[in-house]
């Protein structure tokens, strides 16, 4: 992403914990690229602007070959639905194939 905007990111911190990120920025240690439920989480002098780009995330899901539980079909339909929805907003397309019974 910054590549494509044409510099490169000099880190000095890194952080697992997105509220640790956040709080780098707030001690003025940085920026970070967050997602967009964390600024429900506000932190004295940080103010979350959303990316005008978007950016393709890949995910998948690791499960049993076997597994035909109502519990993981209800996973992935919710899953798929979630993806989809996301898609749609992003205007891309969805490759996610859930179980059928």
């Amino acid at each position: 992403m910054c590549r494509e905007a044409g510099f490169e990111l000099n880190i000095a911190q890194r952080a697992l914990q997105i509220s640790t990120a956040i709080s780098l920025v707030s001690a003025g240690i940085g920026v970070t690229i967050v997602p967009e439920s964390a600024s429900s989480s506000p932190q004295k002098g940080v103010i979350f602007r959303p990316l005008v780009e978007t950016t393709v995330t890949e995910i998948q899901v690791a499960y049993r070959k076997a597994d035909a539980s109502p519990v993981l079909q209800n996973f992935l339909g919710s899953t798929h639905e979630v993806v989809t929805e996301t898609q749609k907003l992003a205007n891309t397309s969805t490759k996610f194939q859930p179980i059928r019974k």
